[in-house]
């Protein structure tokens, strides 16, 4: 089998046989230890240096499992392996290189290999590695970090962790690998040095620790965090190119970030006994610094040529929530405040109710495993019994044969009913609202699934909560109005929350229930809805924007005085854009046909016909003396014109 695999499955033309070929191989060494020493492994050494890629590229990945099989297996003591043949796999690598065998696309599955090479033998240790190639691995390994693809650069940190472990604490390598990510002028230069920050072993956390001093043990630690947290950031200003499309260097600095403090928390755990108070506020501290920094990646919403590149920091801030609340263990879990579980509740709710389904199933889990690690006292009594009612993620693919077991994060239908009862049931105003935020935002997103699904239940809770709670729905308007003025001129939410708007006002239940109630109250909270979306349109030159808007505005015709919506509406019929011009109009004909009390009975002909019959499309000049009779008809203001607009219009 073991010369089966090496002459004819080594050698294969896919890259995965060929791995699992070199796993293969490695399982089956200790097999026959003495016959592979003589015979195989000298001749992948010698296959490792030839011109076959394929050949190489599995050779060397042989190389690295089967001499971590027999490092276990303790055949470094009895003298086993040939000094030959350790200086050739010793030198293995600074033979490919003078070779230019890691140039190129090839290059990227011998470096790949090599990787595996070294964190295999700096695991396993058959033999000593001199100093002198120790030098050469680590200048491997670090060119590695600086290659533009990921993978390779994934590898590197991989090897470097077992590389660096059992070492002396080289504080001048970490000052390194610091200085060239905050200074990197390539996204690539970037996320490499964080991963590597992020895989430094445990001990360099705890290397002070028997003289009795840990200044320098804080300062390191320090430095790592302060740089990790920087590059995480979308305003990071540390270079002179602009870094705020580099969503993969942030998603590797929120990775290493928390993977830096499962280190440092493993090294405080160490000796749990010895631990002080002292000790025990620093690790909160760090857990609560690499929290925040996580709840900020949470708000990257980068947009570039390539689409929503920021969910990838989302993404890898959501998983490290979790994953930082689940492995630091209970020690810091029961000690957690209550303003950051609070924080992070609203942040992973939020997620877990927007309309990126991947970003859904990811923020669904990590809410899941977040509530269950944290004490009962910290997470909502609605939430914990919501969730608990929820199978874990382990059972939606398995074979149950129950309702529950069909759940699943990722389908509208199943998302949003669980999600949305959450705005009535949890009293906290700062929950409603970071929940009502991602509601939102699938409200007024583009899939018609995910639409429907989430106005379907939007709609559904308010009309619920109506019931035991009379003045719900105003609360509801209330919060997407907060929601315009606070994230004012951001598309990404105005938009979605216009079309909410739209949405809860034409809805029969919620129109009567503003009706119903107090008219103070009700007057004065649509007269700010209109006023905020006329300050969200205004100077607006989106006509897809401005169309929405006008869906909106028609929408609050319907509750008195209808002045409050028509001015606005006025004003787009004598838009620059035909297509605006067109919609207002269409939009006001529908209203008058649908509510008696937008127009005066006296005019309603009049104005109908003038609607119907004008040709919106023609110039201003002869549309706007027409909305300048309508205007009249309607007992209001005429609109000016400014000596710039009409400039810009002539």
């Amino acid at each position: 089998m073991l010369a089966h695999l090496v002459e004819h499955k080594l050698g294969h033309w896919d890259p995965a046989l060929r791995e699992l070929a070199a796993e293969a191989f490695g399982s089956l060494v200790p097999l026959d230890a003495e016959h592979c020493l003589g015979s195989h492994l000298p001749q992948l050494v010698a296959s490792a240096q030839g011109l076959d890629l394929c050949l190489r590229h599995g050779a060397v990945l042989a190389l690295a499992h089967s001499l971590y099989a027999l490092g276990d297996a303790g055949l470094e003591a009895s003298g086993k392996i040939e000094p030959s043949l350790a200086d050739g796999v010793l030198n293995l690598i600074s033979v490919l290189s003078n070779a230019g065998y890691m140039r190129g696309l090839a290059g990227e599955l011998i470096r790949r290999a090599c990787c595996t090479l070294v964190e295999r033998l700096c695991r396993a240790r058959p033999f000593p590695v001199p100093p002198e190639v120790r030098s050469v691995w680590q200048a491997f390994l670090d060119d590695c970090l600086r290659h533009r693809e990921a993978t390779v650069q994934e590898a590197a940190a991989e090897a470097l962790m077992p590389f660096l472990d059992g070492e002396p604490v080289d504080v001048r390598l970490v000052e390194k690998y610091c200085t060239e990510a905050l200074s990197a002028s390539q996204e690539s230069h970037r996320a490499g040095h964080c991963s590597a920050l992020g895989q430094l072993p445990s001990s360099y956390y705890r290397h002070q620790s028997a003289s009795g001093s840990s200044a320098e043990q804080a300062a390191l630690l320090d430095r790592v965090l302060d740089c990790l947290a920087d590059c995480s950031s979308c305003s990071s200003a540390r270079t002179a190119v602009d870094t705020r499309t580099w969503a993969y260097a942030r998603r590797a600095a929120l990775r290493a970030l928390v993977s830096a403090c499962l280190s440092f928390a493993s090294a405080s755990a160490s000796s749990p006994a010895a631990a002080t108070d002292a000790e025990d506020k620093q690790l909160l501290g760090v857990f609560d610094r690499a929290a925040r920094c996580l709840l900020a990646g949470l708000t990257d919403y980068t947009v570039d040529q390539r689409g929503d590149v920021g969910s990838l920091t989302r993404e890898a801030a959501l998983c490290g929530i979790a994953d930082l609340v689940c492995l630091s263990g209970p020690r810091i879990a029961n000690r957690v405040s209550p303003g950051l579980a609070e924080d992070l509740f609203c942040g992973l709710v939020q997620q877990a109710a927007e309309k990126i389904d991947r970003m859904r199933r990811v923020a669904g889990e990590s809410l899941r495993r977040t509530v269950a690690a944290l004490p009962e006292r910290l997470a909502p009594a609605a939430l914990r019994q919501m969730l608990a009612g929820l199978p874990a993620a382990e059972a939606s693919g398995g074979d149950g044969d129950g309702a529950a077991a069909s759940f699943n994060w990722a389908n509208p239908s199943d998302a949003f009913p669980a999600l949305a009862p959450l705005l009535g049931s949890v009293p906290n105003a700062r929950f409603r609202y970071a929940l009502l935020t991602g509601l939102v935002v699938s409200v007024g997103g583009l899939t018609e699934s995910t639409e429907r699904a989430a106005s379907d239940a939007l709609l559904t809770v308010v009309a619920d909560c109506a019931k035991s709670e009379p003045g719900f729905p105003l609360e509801v308007l209330r919060l997407h109005a907060r929601l315009l003025e606070e994230r004012a001129r951001q598309d990404r939410l105005t938009v979605p929350a216009m079309r909410s708007l739209t949405c809860l006002l034409r809805d029969a239940f919620i129109s009567e229930r503003l009706l119903l109630a107090d008219e103070v109250d009700a007057q004065r909270l649509l007269d700010n809805v209109v006023t905020l979306v006329k300050a969200e349109v205004a100077g607006c030159t989106n006509w897809s924007k401005l169309l929405i808007a006008q869906d909106t505005l028609t929408a609050a015709l319907q509750f008195p005085p209808p002045d409050r919506a028509l001015k606005p509406l006025m004003l787009h019929l004598g838009h620059k854009y035909p297509v605006v011009r067109r919609n207002a109009a269409s939009k006001l004909y529908e209203a008058v046909l649908l509510f008696d009390s937008v127009v005066p009975v006296e005019t309603v002909d009049e104005v109908s016909s003038l609607l119907l019959e004008t040709v919106w499309e023609e110039a201003l000049e002869k549309v706007r003396p027409v909305r300048n009779r309508l205007c009249e008809l309607l007992h209001l203001p005429v609109p000016t014109v400014k000596a710039g607009a009409a400039a810009s219009a002539s």
